[in-house]
């Protein structure tokens, strides 16, 4: 664990090492590309040729390729004429999400068509005088700005952008007065942002060393957790401009020493070696008068290459927006199977108040 630790530092080293300087387009080049000068740059042939355009710096480009999908009728040329690196200061440094693979620091709003937000639900049975609860999600801190700087040679595909932030990710539950698997794990994420590739617009890689307990403290396991996210807005990869269907897509790599299994549902004394795939469908509507809808199902499915083992799980969820901005919704969830992070095989429906920030 401590050689593939020091490998990750040294990667993330050589990866920051990439900047140098560049000059950013002004109003006037980039108003070349608004063909109905109505300020704005639209997704489409507007949005396409811009980012076409080798003059364009990094932090101009992050904010047209993303801005298009969080706003769909447009990004103002003035605003993408001004992004430099102050642009990229960061408006809100914690961060409340579902779990650790469901957050970006480099690109936080990429989610905004469904709820990726930590679930919480009780219930108390009046006869019995019994409770039942249950609390997923993960909370994270954002250091510095996620700016890599500007890039002097953009020929290629270049990292664009990079952040860190701590997390602790808690999931556990109670059913009747009787606790069940639970798991507090707490690391640093460290991403990076590459763009420019022949493959795809935008890639994500996430490194996370961790640590991990149970709810009580009983559990001593270290891991490291590295995942890759691809977005292609064109093929509704992981995102799109408003509401409708998108796919979602990433592979996720899970290697963990547990010493003292716990509560966690994991085996003392094993070492694990996950590697696996999250595939899933999502699908968001707005009928008139209402903060709108969401539905999505999605399956992960992972191999342990250290002791032959597999666990596949499938997700089904719905889901009402309860406020205009999107930050909250009532959800229904329908879990079954055998997620590689517990390898606790379940079948279970719950209704939960999702939340993010």
């Amino acid at each position: 664990m401590r050689i593939m630790l020091q490998s990750v530092a040294g990667t993330v080293a050589a990866l920051a090492l990439q900047t140098g300087a560049a000059l950013s387009l002004s109003k006037d080049q980039i108003s070349a590309y608004d063909f109905n000068k109505n300020g704005l740059i639209e997704k489409g042939g507007e949005a396409d040729g811009l980012l076409a355009d080798p003059g364009l710096i990094t932090e101009q480009k992050t904010l047209v390729y993303f801005g298009v999908q969080e706003k769909p009728a447009g990004v103002s040329v003035a605003a993408i004429a001004a992004a430099n690196r102050a642009g990229c200061n960061v408006d809100r440094r914690f961060r409340l999400r579902s779990g650790l693979s469901d957050f970006s620091v480099t690109a936080p709003n990429l989610d905004a068509g469904a709820l990726s937000g930590a679930t919480f639900s009780y219930s108390h049975d009046g006869l019995t005088q019994q409770d039942s609860w249950t609390a997923k999600g993960a909370l994270f801190w954002v250091l510095g700005d996620p700016c890599a700087g500007e890039i002097e040679d953009r020929s290629g595909a270049y990292v664009s952008r990079y952040g860190f932030a701590p997390f602790l990710e808690f999931n556990g539950s109670e059913v009747a007065n009787t606790p069940m698997s639970s798991r507090l794990r707490a690391g640093v994420l460290a991403e990076f942002q590459v763009v420019n590739s022949a493959l795809f617009p935008i890639q994500i890689f996430h490194v996370a060393p961790y640590a991990m307990t149970d709810f009580d403290g009983d559990a001593n396991i270290i891991g490291l957790n590295a995942s890759w996210t691809p977005y292609d807005l064109g093929l509704l990869l992981n995102g799109r401009v408003g509401d409708g269907f998108w796919w979602q897509f990433n592979m996720v790599a899970d290697f963990r020493d547990v010493r003292d299994g716990g509560q966690t549902g994991l085996t003392t004394g094993t070492d694990q070696g996950w590697v696996g795939a999250n595939l899933g469908a999502t699908y968001s509507f707005r009928p008139k008068d209402t903060n709108g809808f969401y539905t999505s199902l999605s399956l992960s499915a992972f191999y342990d290459v250290l002791n032959s083992d597999s666990a596949e799980h499938l997700t089904v969820k719905a889901g009402a927006f309860l406020n205009t901005k999107r930050t909250s919704a009532l959800e229904i969830v329908h879990r079954r199977g055998t997620h590689y992070s517990n390898l606790t095989k379940e079948e279970l429906t719950t209704v939960s108040l999702a939340l993010k920030f």
